[in-house]
């Protein structure tokens, strides 16, 4: 992995949640997992598998599947990190004013937008849930 993805990947909770899912036969086979120097090497799937697309999501069965799915992997004992998906854009703010610059125009209308969903999904303590670590997509 490149080195700057240090700012927004978990390394050691990534690693560990790919290698465990591997073993589990619900993702790629690790071959190498080393989180202090980046390295992760990892069953080539092209042509086997792909992506999720919103469209396939448009049948019931498909996210049955899916729900099912991510339950495996909240089990799996190599997935480390919990965290709620409102910490992203906390941590962005917080990096922003420690070394500068300028969040979208649309930022605190985003807060704001999300703060009634964010006070009612945590008001049933369900919102902190098993991550696998990659802080740019859903992984929560």
């Amino acid at each position: 992995m490149e080195s700057q993805a240090r700012d927004y990947v978990y390394f050691g909770a990534t690693f560990s949640a790919a290698t465990a899912a591997g073993d589990a036969g619900i993702g790629p086979k690790v071959f190498i997992s080393d989180a202090d120097s980046g390295m992760l090497m990892k069953e080539d799937f092209t042509g086997v598998s792909s992506t999720a697309t919103l469209d396939l999501f448009d049948e019931d069965a498909n996210v049955e599947k899916l729900v099912a799915l991510r339950k495996s992997v909240y089990r799996l004992a190599g997935v480390t990190r919990r965290a709620s998906v409102f910490e992203d854009p906390a941590v962005v703010r917080g990096l922003i004013a420690k070394v500068g610059g300028a969040l979208p125009a649309d930022f605190q209308w985003m807060l704001r937008t999300l703060a009634p969903d964010k006070a009612r999904i945590e008001s049933t303590g369900f919102d902190a849930v098993p991550c696998h670590g990659d802080a740019t997509s859903p992984t929560c």
